[in-house]
């Protein structure tokens, strides 16, 4: 197994934060493709994404919510599944978006090699993009909430 974590911020409140991702949180996180620059080389593959459910943990102040993203298609055995978490939580800036997690070498040594030299770079940027769509997604539904409410968030 080979991990991966990125983070950004979120210049927002975490009870604004909770509040979004509270509504319909899977119109933030599902996508239907994976992929990454890397090197000048666009790499992207179809994928299945299944969503668990979300959990605030008001103790902690932290929200949290499995995710996996599978490969389908053709080609799929050099794709592999990406099982991670995502978790937000509140930073001095506003909160802080994490995705975290893990996936399984295809090929065997091969594998190994090729995530060596560039597959690992590849899954780097892959979840850093998604990452990044995600707070976009979230951005723009916290942005939709300040012009119904007219209440800053």
């Amino acid at each position: 197994m080979v991990s991966v974590e990125r983070s950004v911020i979120v210049r927002t409140s975490f009870p604004a934060a909770v509040a979004a991702l509270a509504e319909s949180p899977g119109e933030l996180f599902r996508i239907d493709s994976l992929g990454a620059s890397v090197a000048g080389l666009e790499v992207s593959h179809p994928v299945t994404c299944v969503l668990g459910w979300p959990r605030l943990i008001p103790d902690l102040s932290l929200w949290t919510m499995t995710v996996q993203v599978a490969p389908t298609g053709n080609g799929d055995g050099w794709f592999p599944r990406l099982d991670a978490m995502f978790e937000v939580r509140p930073v001095d800036a506003g909160i802080e978006l994490t995705l975290e997690g893990s996936y399984t070498l295809p090929a065997g040594l091969v594998g190994w090699m090729a995530d060596r030299i560039l597959l690992h770079r590849v899954a780097e940027a892959s979840v850093e993009r998604y990452l990044h769509q995600a707070r976009r997604r979230i951005e723009d539904r916290l942005r939709n909430a300040q012009a119904l409410t007219g209440v800053p968030v």
